[in-house]
Order: structure tokens, then C-alpha cells, then sequence
């Protein structure tokens, strides 16, 4: 896989067909599993470049770029963030911004 290489849309194509798409955050973040997928003999595994990618730098966990879809939003980002930072940020909703302090040098 190359540097451009999406995580969350891995194809995999058998007989000119796709047969399924792997989204390994949701592996990685969530456990889930959505097929058990047993390749076979002549399988592709297709991996197309990522959609977007957000960078989180400064006093986090894992500091590092992440992959968003493009219909992913801000909220999403946070819970993606709450995941990073092991689970330092308390609920909240995306439309109450008093509750994003610690992360608001990320909106700069």
C-alpha cells in the first residue's frame, strides 16, 4: 500500500465482480466485522486512494494523519478523537461548542 492508499475503502473484486469493502477503522476502532471474507484463488484486493485525510498533532496519543470519508463530519472527528486520546474527552454534542475545549486548537 502506498502513502495515498485508503484504509476505509478496501475492494475486494472476484470474477469482475465486488464482493465486498473492508473499512479497517471500523475494525480497529469499533471491533466490527461486517463479512467474514475468505479469499480465493484470483481475487483483487483493490485499494483506491483515501478521500480526505485530517492531521492531529500536539499533546495526543497517537499522532499521526487520519482518513475521513467525505460525508464524515466534525462530530465524527471527535469521536474518532476521543478513541485517540483514549477516552479523555467526555460526551458530547456537536452543537454545544463549550464542551470542545481541549480540542479547539484543532479548528485554527
Amino acid at each position: 500500500m502506498s502513502d495515498i492508499g485508503s484504509l476505509r475503502n478496501i475492494q475486494v473484486v472476484r470474477g469482475g465482480q465486488k464482493i465486498a469493502t473492508v473499512d479497517v477503522y471500523d475494525f480497529i476502532m469499533k471491533g466490527k466485522i461486517n463479512d467474514d471474507i475468505r479469499l480465493q484463488e484470483g481475487d483483487v484486493i483493490i485499494v483506491p486512494p483515501y478521500e480526505a485525510l485530517v492531521s492531529i498533532e500536539g499533546n495526543v496519543k497517537r499522532p499521526m494523519k487520519y482518513e475521513m470519508k467525505n460525508n464524515e463530519s466534525v462530530a465524527t472527528l471527535l469521536k474518532y478523537l476521543r478513541w485517540i486520546l483514549g477516552g479523555c474527552l467526555y460526551p458530547f454534542s456537536p452543537h454545544d461548542s463549550s464542551k470542545w475545549k481541549g480540542v479547539s486548537d484543532l479548528y485554527d
